[in-house]
């Protein structure tokens, strides 16, 4: 229920399969069956609880070649139309059930290559009979479908169609095409809504844009489809910052924002514009965390173990805190760092009612998220940073930068509780010729003119190591990756990793040695030892990116002794955003 708040104006429960041999796996619920009934009941109060107004829809999708048992999956068989019409009744039955639920429409998936997608796409449709060949034959089906559904629902219940306005596959349709195929579908649908890509493909196809993506990449053929119709157009694809979206409607390219990834990573992205808290969004880093792409695929890879929450969002792991409970008795806690955890902390802290201080030692909050401010690639990482410390300044907080611990001022403050939230600092290995002038910190390679010349050895392919390689390269310089494991960034997440390596091994600026380890750094390159024996890498400069190493805390523990002393994100172990996050947030709901 913590879901449904933030001004939203409509609210679709995603993905509900329309027949069991439609299904992905095992998640069809046939909504004849009373409990499953109530259940869609119960998403339609819970979406109508904070405002009646708002718009309840259901997607309602058939998977295609990706539905269907076991060996079954990804077999295109060419459909009679007699199995078309039963799909058609099975769409608008389920449609009937939403409707008699208390939803005000449907959502009906006709892109990402699942059943109506196939049909549109000619890289699957192969037909020589009425459902193929022309953009009106292969739009058979999906027009048979949406007749179906608003003979059944009736003329007051909503229609939207999704469609991918782009497959970004080497086959598929023109721009012209999907414009035709949305015209079609304008007879019976009330909305258009551009996506992209395919379900089996979704990074490379843009399903699920990664942050090497473009902001509103789906928003050019959204504005041509728009165009082409006389209903409105919404349009998704990594939308995450209120000035674009407004950019969007204004300019008349769409008529609504579609959110997804964004509303997970902050669900009152409309309030806070409306409370004139724009500057206080998280936005989505994109990070691919909550999607770790097709569920065969990832099962397999991934062991069957997916990561769990958002990484900028720490409530949505925790929906029953939606509504923090105030502190019975409130304390004076210190909060050392204004990373991420640090400011997590302070703000959950804050918002329970506890009298909070937070030193800084830099001049500026955010942690080691600041190097990037250098890199348009990595803009969402210092937007979050801007937008928690905006969090921290629109509270009650002590906030003291460029500001250390001292006896002094522990003793002026008399804190209850501290919380150390210092960080962590680039790892050093006891390589030969680390410390050189010649080698600089992953995170410190960044900074404009920081890394001399254009041959560069980076050491450590890890997810540090790769994307500072790319970087490099995009600034003109030729790169070798040094890495002694097997693969590239295996600490990534599962669509991350792919991504990077998919940009590596295109990129003919970077060279990669796997299964190698750095001897020792020379003032022109590196020794390194390979399988194949030793070898000299000439370099301009090296830059390591070996990883992180928490920060030391002994002394602030010594200086606190006798207070209640909880250490949080980095200095505890280096880790990522997503366990800063979720350690900052838990530890001051504890407190």
């Amino acid at each position: 229920r913590g879901k449904t708040r933030g001004g939203i104006g409509a609210l679709i429960v995603g993905e509900t399969v329309v027949s069991a041999d439609s299904a992905r796996d095992d998640n069809y619920f046939d909504f004849s069956i009373p409990e499953n009934f109530s259940g869609m009941c119960e998403y339609v109060e819970a979406i109508k609880e904070s405002d009646p107004e708002r718009l309840a829809l259901l997607e309602l999708v058939h998977c295609g070649e990706s539905g269907g048992p076991g060996a079954e999956k990804y077999r295109v068989n060419e459909m009679t139309p007699e199995t078309m019409a039963e799909i058609a009744a099975q769409f608008a039955q389920t449609a009937f059930h939403a409707k008699r639920a208390g939803f005000d429409g449907v959502m009906v998936h006709m892109g990402h290559r699942w059943l109506f997608g196939q049909f549109l796409s000619p890289a699957v449709n192969q037909r020589a009979d009425g459902y193929g060949g022309s953009v009106a034959n292969r739009a058979k089906i999906a027009l048979m479908t949406l007749k179906a559904i608003r003979e059944r629902c009736g003329e007051d219940f909503l229609i939207e169609c999704r469609i991918s306005g782009r497959e970004n596959e080497e086959v598929s349709y023109s721009d012209e095409e999907i414009c035709e195929y949305a015209r079609l579908l304008a007879e019976y649908a009330d909305l258009i809504h551009v996506s992209a890509g395919v379900y089996r493909d979704p990074m490379r196809s843009k399903m699920m844009s990664t942050s090497f993506d473009a902001h509103g990449c789906n928003v050019e053929i959204a504005a041509k489809i728009k165009a082409a119709v006389d209903i409105p157009v919404a349009v998704v694809g990594g939308i995450n910052d209120p000035k674009q979206a407004a950019e969007i409607i204004t300019s008349g390219k769409a008529d609504l924002i579609a959110l997804g990834r964004q509303m997970l990573a902050d669900p009152l992205f409309p309030e806070k514009l409306e409370m004139g808290e724009g500057d206080q969004i998280r936005g989505c880093l994109r990070c691919m965390r909550c999607f770790p792409g097709p569920f065969e695929e990832a099962m397999a890879e991934l062991g069957g173990v997916f990561p769990t929450g958002c990484s900028v969002n720490p409530l949505y792991e925790f929906p029953e805190y939606t509504e923090l409970p105030q502190a019975e008795e409130p304390k004076r806690v210190l909060v050392l760092g204004g990373g991420v955890a640090g400011m997590q902390c302070a703000v959950t802290l804050s918002d329970r009612g506890h009298l909070v201080t937070l030193l800084e030692k830099a001049d500026v909050l955010g942690g080691i998220l600041n190097f990037a401010k250098d890199d348009p690639n990595k803009a969402d990482l210092k937007k979050l940073a801007d937008s928690l410390a905006a969090e921290v300044r629109a509270r009650d907080i002590d906030l003291r930068l460029h500001t250390e611990l001292s006896p002094e001022l522990l003793a002026e403050l008399k804190p209850e509780h501290v919380v150390c939230a210092v960080g962590s600092s680039p790892l050093r290995p006891p390589i030969p010729g680390l410390d050189g002038a010649n080698v600089i910190a992953g995170m410190d390679a960044y900074a404009p003119g920081a890394v001399p010349g254009d041959e560069i050895v980076v050491l450590g392919g890890g997810l540090v190591g790769c994307e500072t390689a790319l970087h490099l390269s995009g600034e003109g310089k030729r790169v070798t990756i040094v890495e002694m494991r097997d693969e590239l960034a295996p600490d990534a997440y599962r669509l991350h990793k792919h991504k990077l390596r998919d940009l590596i091994a295109a990129d003919g600026r970077i060279t990669v040695c796997l299964n190698a380890t750095c001897r020792a750094v020379r003032e022109d390159g590196a020794e390194v030892e390979t399988d194949g024996g030793t070898r000299f890498l000439p370099a301009d400069a090296v830059v390591s990116a070996l990883g992180m190493r928490a920060n030391p805390t002994q002394a602030l523990e010594a200086l606190c002794e006798g207070l209640p002393f909880t250490k949080i994100g980095d200095c505890l172990q280096a880790r990522k955003i997503y366990d800063a996050i979720r350690e900052g947030f838990k530890t001051a709901v504890a407190l």
